[in-house]
């Protein structure tokens, strides 16, 4: 099959997907080659999933992985055990010390579960405003062993490199990397990166930006981050609002965390 019967398929499944270009900037196997699984029927794309090859340190050392992203499988021919079938053949070509991530809505959840995923989090959207009351507390220094993705210089480029509209925020030598949105008429800053190290003094600065650039609310999802640790126990006024995002593994080293945000999400 070509890839023009991938994004075809993709768009018939999910309007809208994207087309060519953001199909190669999303598979241009920039960790590595990503894993794909087909099913064809009658010479016809019926069925795909995808794994993207990922990267993530821990104490400077390097990890392979993936994620698992796109899933599609045209309506006529759900409800044959595609989505299992794939996806285990997807697991049979990992070699023993690869892991993956991913984030999958509640109606696959299970499915990965009984396929073996651990669930790591259940978790809304935090929504702060940036007009906000606080105590001033610094959490405690954060956990270098946890795995994190491997953001280079040159990973960034290729990861805000989809052409939608991104902004950097420099705070004290750290970078906080955003995205506007707009809800009922409410100018909200969406935070999609944050530092691994940050403190309280550096988000009440990162917060005088964002108010000075017009913002009204905060919203942020992570998870082991410092920054979502400092908002929960320095300010009074916030709430856990949408849909849930499930964050899970599967294979993870031993007595490893992971550290998420939605910048490590492919849907971004």
């Amino acid at each position: 099959m070509d890839e023009q019967q991938e994004i075809n398929l993709l768009n018939k499944v999910f309007p809208g997907w994207g087309g060519e270009s953001f199909y190669y900037w999303k598979y241009s196997g920039f960790f590595g080659k990503p894993i794909l699984k087909q099913k064809i029927i009658d010479r016809q794309l019926v069925s795909l999933r995808y794994f993207m090859a990922w990267e993530m340190v821990s104490n400077s050392c390097k990890y392979r992985c993936f994620q698992a992203t796109d899933s599609a499988t045209l309506p006529e021919f759900r409800g044959r055990g595609f989505f299992g079938e794939l996806t285990r053949g997807g697991l049979s070509e990992l070699e023993d010390d690869c892991f993956i991530f991913n984030f999958p809505n509640q109606n696959s959840l299970k499915t990965y579960l009984k396929l073996g995923w651990k669930l790591e989090a259940k978790k809304k959207a935090l929504y702060l405003p940036l007009y906000n009351f606080s105590i001033g507390k610094d959490v405690s220094t954060y956990d270098h062993s946890v795995l994190s993705t491997n953001w280079s210089k040159e990973a960034l480029l290729w990861r805000l490199g989809n052409g939608k509209v991104y902004q950097e925020f420099h705070v004290n030598g750290k970078v906080f990397i955003t995205r506007e949105l707009l809800q009922k008429g409410v100018k909200v800053v969406d935070v999609l990166s944050t530092p691994e190290v940050c403190s309280y003094h550096d988000v009440k600065l990162f917060f005088r930006l964002l108010r000075a650039g017009g913002y009204k609310m905060l919203r942020y999802i992570g998870l082991n981050t410092q920054f979502e640790d400092i908002l929960l126990s320095s300010f009074f006024l916030k709430c856990s609002y949408g849909r849930l995002i499930n964050f899970v593994s599967y294979n993870l080293p031993n007595n490893s965390n992971l550290r998420l945000e939605m910048l490590d999400a492919d849907y971004i």
